[in-house]
């Protein structure tokens, strides 16, 4: 186990070739289709054609009372490498876990076609070997308040579940699955997981992994965030807004917000996202699915721990929601720069780009708890929030939008990468996710609130107008072209025209294949700034004025241009792929692909230009980007074997070494090494050596039978003290499920229980 205290974060390297430190602040990216563009070689100057330096997101709160020092924070993080045998062995173990947000298609838009829509997972068994690949004994550990998992993705092998159990006053829970999250959308970094588990202060923890290979992935970790205590938790009320009541920024109906400084984030960890929203269109309402029974301080300590998970564990930017609403009405700020701009979050996968969540804290699903029906207090925040942020973008509330599904590998959306899909302009995540998110109970409300929401903005609209930027829109100065103009030396001079009120001004940036996202840089307090695109980049550059307390203006586009590409160098050199790489026909994302090659496949390096290097996959040449290529090989990946025959693990590779364990026919093998005649493998946690000849690599297929050898019993555990679960009777017929050390866990009817493998014979009893 290795464990971070005092709110240390370990944080992903950002490849230097894809970014320059002179315009972008480093976000942690997705995966290459969402990368900025690297054609951000650019320094921006003030009037007097100095640089100005590097500046942090202004606050934009009020000033506020922030929190006190929090103490007790903690990342406890444990390896799991395989099934733990005698965990395996316990009923407990293999029960069928509850998902803790179940998929919920039935709001699928019926416009959608099937072959649009994504695959359906596999179905998890926990009582299917071949697909449990990862299992821990019941650990003891320091208190926590959020738990999850994380691990390598794999694109030829898929999760099929991953659950945990906690331990809470002294009870063991039953089996949660968890909502898993790959990396594949715009906002979320390049680590697989799942959504943590909320706890009010659990000390134990089991997990369990299900796969379609029954290989455990790799790096697969369990991860447990103690958010820690402060004085000043449920203590501190929210910042009242001082903004004026008007149209300006929608402050007529800007709500009191509880600020991150009051919660208690620590700023440190957080890695303010360079990605904007080119626009706002829809409102997204999660729910955290966790405990409805949160005390004031206790919803402070959940927010922290939220974050703690998403920035330390997942590797995102910042907290994932851009807002969170508690059950006594208060109003916290998320992701950090929420308040004034729409910065691209992490919390609806596929859909991030020009979207914003909130998410009220609490599960409102269960149909067992009730305290799952959401409470009126937080109902109402949630419409003060959707209200203010509809009437500042000038939403249709009770109207629809069209969303286009942006993802690149497995996902959590319901459709495939590219689909356009309309929908509410408020909406459950459910609309577009396999998830029961917001829940069952609060989704249920979500009608109502378009209304009440509808008919505040309305108000305001009556009394103040319709809502307007705090700041104008910049008007270009220059004399440019939209013609796509081409720089030899990648060099361009943008000026504009001053902005009432604007103190500064902020150099905007996107790629021609994403209209979505702008990529915002530094700040200028004149009106020009030298850009410089990198060689082989097409970027589109634009210009948005901002004052001191960080609200901003509309972006006014510039210009394209493009440089013209580095000449290939020629090289030749090994490297492995960290994530499902796109081969394209030239160095540029928007080149047409070729194929797309998998995860931790071995590719040689012929040239590189840019942040592309050029490699030959499946009888094709093309380019990759450079950003998920690694120089260190993956580990190797886990191999299995399966008994021919009843045989034995012995000490050493010869026939006369004494025995480790019995190995029953059709017992899976983690195979370790071969040499000569002779294999080393390994049975639960016994290694030992076996004849290669008695091994096979193709899984017995179909349902496997034994027959009783002599009259025996079926026992509840593998055990010789075990309670009887059925008798067993000579030549009698029973389906054999799984065989370990000695025993064999056996059907008989609808009994199932354990015998020693002795007793059974593989050949049926012939007829008297």
């Amino acid at each position: 186990m290795t464990t971070t205290s005092g709110g240390q974060v370990r944080r992903l390297r950002l490849p230097a070739a894809l970014l320059t430190a002179a315009l972008i602040a480093t976000p942690a990216l997705a995966a290459p289709a969402f990368a900025a563009p690297s054609a951000l070689a650019t320094t921006t100057l003030d009037a007097s054609g100095v640089e100005p330096a590097a500046e942090s997101e202004p606050d934009p709160a009020p000033a506020s009372a922030p929190a006190a020092p929090v103490t007790g924070e903690s990342l406890q993080q444990v390896a799991v490498s395989g099934v733990d045998a005698e965990a395996a062995e316990s009923d407990e173990s293999r029960e069928e876990a509850a998902a803790l947000t179940p998929p919920d298609a039935s709001d699928a838009g019926a416009t959608i076609a099937p072959t649009d829509l994504n695959a359906a997972a596999t179905e998890p068994d926990p009582t299917d070997d071949d697909q449990l690949a990862a299992l821990t004994a019941e650990r003891t550990t320091e208190e926590f308040t959020a738990a999850g998992l994380t691990w390598t993705p794999d694109e030829n092998d898929e999760v099929i579940e991953a659950a945990v159990r906690v331990r809470e006053d002294g009870t063991w829970s039953d089996w949660t699955s968890l909502e898993m999250l790959n990396p594949g959308s715009e906002g979320e970094g390049a680590t697989a997981g799942t959504e943590p588990v909320l706890s009010l202060g659990a000390d134990g923890i089991q997990a369990r992994v299900l796969t379609a290979s029954g290989q455990a992935p790799a790096n697969l970790e369990v991860n447990l965030v103690a958010a820690g205590t402060s004085a000043t938790d449920g203590a501190l009320t929210a910042a009242a807004s001082t903004s004026a009541s008007t149209s300006a920024d929608g402050a007529a109906l800007k709500p009191s917000v509880i600020t991150r400084k009051q919660w208690g984030a620590r700023e440190t960890q957080a890695n303010t996202t360079a990605r904007r929203s080119a626009k706002l269109q829809a409102m997204y309402v999660h729910h955290t699915a966790s405990s409805n029974n949160y005390t004031e301080a206790q919803a402070f300590q959940q927010i922290r721990g939220i974050y703690d998970y998403h920035t330390k564990v997942l590797k995102w930017d910042d907290i994932g929601y851009q807002f969170l609403v508690d059950r006594f009405g208060n109003i916290y700020e998320g992701r950090r720069g929420s308040m004034t701009d729409l910065i691209v979050g992490a919390q609806a996968g596929g859909y991030n780009a020009n979207t914003i969540g909130v998410s009220a804290m609490g599960n409102f699903d269960d149909e067992d708890d009730p305290k799952a029906k959401p409470p009126k207090a937080l109902v109402e925040a949630v419409t003060r929030l959707l209200a203010w942020k509809g009437y500042q973008y000038n939403l249709d509330v009770t109207g629809t939008t069209t969303l286009t599904t942006s993802t690149a590998g497995p996902s959590t959306a319901m459709y495939k990468n590219g689909v356009k899909v309309t929908v509410p302009v408020i909406l459950g995540h459910k609309r577009t996710n396999n998830t029961s998110c917001p829940g069952r109970y609060l989704d249920a409300k979500l009608g109502s609130i378009r209304t009440e929401v509808s008919k505040r903005i309305a108000k305001a609209k009556a009394t103040y107008g319709t809502a307007r930027p705090v700041l104008k829109a910049p008007v270009a100065s220059g004399n440019y072209s939209s013609d796509s103009p081409v720089s030899r030396d990648g060099k361009i001079k943008l000026s504009w025209k001053p902005v009432s009120k604007a103190t500064k001004y902020q150099v905007m940036v996107r790629s021609l294949s994403d209209e979505r996202i702008w990529w915002a840089g530094k700040t200028a307090t004149g009106t020009s700034a030298d850009v410089t695109i990198a060689p082989g980049e097409t970027a589109i550059f634009g210009i948005r004025a901002r004052d001191d307390a960080g609200r901003v203006g509309a972006t006014t586009r510039l210009v394209q241009s493009t440089r013209a590409k580095a000449p290939a160098v020629t090289l030749n050199y090994t490297r492995w792929t960290t994530a499902g790489l796109n081969l394209r026909k030239s160095p540029d994302a928007d080149s047409d692909r070729l194929l797309t090659i998998p995860t931790r496949k071995k590719i040689t390096v012929t040239a590189t230009s840019g942040n592309w290097s050029r490699t030959t996959y499946g009888g094709k040449s093309g380019w990759v980007s450079s950003s998920y290529i690694s120089a260190v090989a993956p580990p190797a990946a886990k191999k299995y074997r399966y008994a021919l025959i009843n045989t034995r693990l012995v000490k050493s590779a010869s026939s006369s070494a004494a025995t480790v364990v019995g190995v029953g026919k059709h017992e899976k093998l983690q195979l370790l090494k071969a040499s000569g005649s002779w294999s080393q493998a390994k049975l639960g946690s016994k290694t030992g050596w076996v004849k290669t000849s008695k091994l096979s690599a193709t899984a017995p297929k179909g349902k496997i039978y034994r027959y009783a050898a002599i009259n025996t019993k079926l026992v509840k555990s593998a055990s010789s003290s075990a309670a009887k679960v059925a008798s067993l009777p000579k030549r009698k017929k029973v389906q054999l499920l799984k065989t370990g050390n000695a025993w064999s866990k056996v059907k008989l009817g609808s009994k199932t229980g354990w015998v020693k493998s002795w007793k059974l014979s593989s050949k049926a009893p012939k007829r008297r």
